[in-house]
């Protein structure tokens, strides 16, 4: 979000999921939020539809666009991804 909003005071704040930042936002202690709706590995994240669901009185305002790169992580001293025997994943 901050980097969508350049010019707007933005403090991020960190929450432990998509429910409890939905949470955070219907009880005010947010001002606003991003939430994944769709991405195009994925497609449309259900869940997250679902959550709006259980909290009628937020609301989607808006909609930002933006590009994720995901990047392969291995231990120090790998010199190829043939080294790699499991891969993990989100």
């Amino acid at each position: 979000s901050k980097c969508s909003y350049p010019t707007e005071s933005i403090i991020p704040v960190p929450c432990e999921s998509f429910d409890s930042l939905l949470s955070s936002l219907s009880s005010s202690i947010l001002d606003s939020a991003a939430l994944p709706i769709e991405n195009s590995l994925a497609g449309t994240i259900h869940r997250n539809y679902d959550l709006l669901l259980k909290y009628p009185n937020v609301s989607i305002v808006g909609e930002i666009d933006f590009r994720v790169r995901h990047c392969l992580l291995a231990p120090k001293g790998t010199q190829s991804i043939t080294e790699l025997n499991t891969i993990l994943s989100h």
